[in-house]
């Protein structure tokens, strides 16, 4: 959690954040999320019985 509360705590010292490294932390979350949020549902579906025709 320090990763996140690092950048806010240079704005608040007057230390302008690195945009570029801003960009690519949110990004990984956001990616993170997305992968997350497809295995659940690709899970889910696949538990749906008509779903697994053999």
């Amino acid at each position: 959690m320090d990763t996140i509360q690092g950048p806010f705590r240079m704005v608040n010292d007057g230390i302008e954040p690195d945009i570029f490294s801003l960009n690519t932390m949110v990004k990984g979350y956001v990616l993170l999320f997305v992968s997350m949020m497809l295995g659940y549902s690709t899970r889910w579906v696949w538990s749906i019985p008509a779903c697994r025709t053999r």
